[in-house]
């Protein structure tokens, strides 16, 4: 069990470090998968001991080894959360196919959230990938009816929100929305949905209070839908129980 836990924690912050270079390269349209990792601020090509995941952020103590510039946090960031995820996933779904389902589906919004933070955009590359492996899992679990009701759902509740809103939330989080309701199906889109907008409400909150922001000033959405599906895909069934136990 430990070594278990110790490999997927490794695995994770491997693949996480591959998500930093698609959250980096996808917005700027560099190619991904036959350049080498180098220095944003000098250019210089990473050797081996400079990518090493987690180790080499803290050996270089946040620094470029040759041109002294800061590594930004959000490195090591996604790489132990990536790791995380891969630990969570096991502990709750061993070596199957939820396993893989809830590692794709997790790493997917890590890369799709981080970007939208930074740039207010929905990529179309991580999430067109998504429906695809979402749909070769349909195809393994079929979930047909359930997967078609959260696929209906989800974006028509988005697409009335964008036109009663008159455009108040982007067309990005409509496209991600079918990427939820694939993955989450009926009845998790349910309290996907109202959690999504309760985790979002409280950033939205404390910037208006503070005057950091006004109710004019645009706020990326993706990232709370994001928290809120990795919630929902783990606990979605004990929420839905503990609601229908006080309606009772």
């Amino acid at each position: 069990m430990i070594f278990n836990i110790i490999f997927n924690f490794i695995l994770g912050t491997i693949v996480g470090s591959f998500l930093n270079v698609l959250i980096y390269r996808l917005p700027r349209k560099i190619e991904v998968v036959y350049s080498r990792s180098f220095c944003p601020e000098c250019g210089h090509k990473l050797g081996f001991f400079d990518l090493i995941p987690l180790l080499s952020y803290i050996l270089l103590k946040g620094k470029c080894r040759y041109c002294g510039a800061k590594i930004s946090f959000i490195y090591p960031l996604v790489e132990f959360l990536t790791g995380i995820i891969f630990v969570i996933s096991f502990i709750y779904y061993g070596f199957s196919i939820f396993y893989l389902k809830f590692i794709i589906f997790s790493s997917i919004l890590i890369v799709i959230s981080i970007i939208d933070l930074k740039t207010m955009e929905i990529v179309d590359g991580p999430l067109y990938f998504g429906l695809f492996m979402g749909i070769i899992f349909l195809l393994i679990e079929k979930n047909y009816i359930d997967t078609l009701y959260g696929v209906i759902i989800a974006p028509l509740i988005f697409f009335l929100i964008i036109v009663l809103s008159k455009g108040g939330m982007g067309g990005g989080d409509f496209k991600l929305s079918f990427l939820f309701g694939l993955y989450l199906s009926f009845p998790k889109i349910i309290p996907w949905f109202f959690l999504s907008f309760l985790i979002g409400f409280i950033p939205a909150i404390y910037l208006l209070i503070t005057k950091k922001a006004t109710r004019k000033t645009p706020l990326p959405f993706g990232p709370f839908m994001a928290i809120s599906g990795i919630i929902v895909f783990l606990f979605g069934n004990q929420i839905i129980r503990f609601y229908n136990n006080l309606m009772l």
